[in-house]
């Protein structure tokens, strides 16, 4: 994995003065290089504060996958939700994908395939085993029967639509940190 500094230079860690070498060499032992699709890019970012100590923050490069990110859901088919206890999604940049259901927590992979990248595959799912009330244990159903049989998705704004068959979609609001 290589080092750059803020103007993507190479950084050196014999000529990097010692505060900032140390967090630096620590950051490439403990951030994994490689990820379930290969290596994974990171950035790393030096910043010094005003006592002279540094600190090293990395974070994985966003790939031109349009869906990755957090959304929460905000309809199934026509039927609005409510806030409380809401389901989420997040779309990892290497195909995976975990959230909540608003009761219990998922994680699956996923891949798009087709000429446009429009149809939407999802993996088997693993989802926790909690109770909740009957309303949310119904939502959760209905949820992961339409996020596994989702086919294809779109992208409108802030909007994500997936869709699992001509009536049944699922929409999602991005969530913005």
């Amino acid at each position: 994995m290589a080092l750059l500094s803020r103007a993507n230079q190479p950084l050196s860690l014999l000529a990097t003065p010692a505060k900032v070498a140390l967090p630096v060499l620590l950051a490439t032992l403990l951030i994994p290089s490689t990820g379930a699709a290969g290596p994974v890019q990171h950035e790393l970012d030096v910043e010094s504060s005003p006592l002279g100590l540094s600190a090293v923050t990395a974070a994985p490069k966003q790939s031109g996958l349009p869906m990755s990110g957090e959304w929460r859901l905000i309809a199934i088919d026509s039927t609005k939700l409510g806030r409380g206890g809401t389901p989420t999604v997040v779309f990892g940049v290497e195909g995976e994908c975990w959230g909540s259901t608003g009761v219990n927590d998922f994680r699956t992979q996923f891949k798009l395939e087709g000429p446009g990248h429009d149809r939407l595959v999802v993996g088997n799912t693993a989802l926790t085993r909690k109770m909740g009330p009957p309303e949310a244990m119904a939502l959760e159903r209905l949820f992961m029967a339409r996020l596994e049989s989702a086919q294809s998705y779109k992208i409108d704004g802030d909007l994500l639509y997936l869709h699992s068959g001509e009536d049944q979609k699922l929409t999602f609001e991005r969530v913005i940190p």
